[in-house]
């Protein structure tokens, strides 16, 4: 499986160049401007319709990669809908390692 890990560098007046690379994180890697600046919500079909032609365990594959992908510092959720609608992560989370891994594992 491919993974694709961003890196964000941020320079401030009088400052040095400071980068987060997605993966394990670490509090101190964080730059103040990123914590809680971007927030993803990914909406996620379990219809019926998934069932077929291995839908459901592409998009399952798709969502860990963008897990994996995500900026230090954000917010996240996955909500599920088909026949109802419910989060898959107990609403909007911080994005840290033991987050990350939980939903990881709600997407397999």
């Amino acid at each position: 499986m491919a993974s694709f890990h961003p890196t964000f560098t941020s320079v401030a007046a009088n400052t040095d160049n400071v980068a987060v690379t997605a993966g394990l994180l670490e509090e101190q890697d964080l730059p103040t401007e990123l914590e809680s600046k971007y927030q993803f919500i990914f909406l996620i079909d379990r219809s019926c319709s998934m069932g077929m032609n291995n839908r459901m365990q592409i998009t399952n594959d798709a969502v860990i990669l963008f897990l994996q992908s995500l900026p230090g510092g954000c917010k996240f959720g996955m909500l599920g809908f088909g026949s109802n609608c419910t989060w898959c992560t107990g609403e909007i989370n911080d994005y840290n390692n033991e987050t990350k891994d939980r939903a990881i594992n709600e997407a397999r």
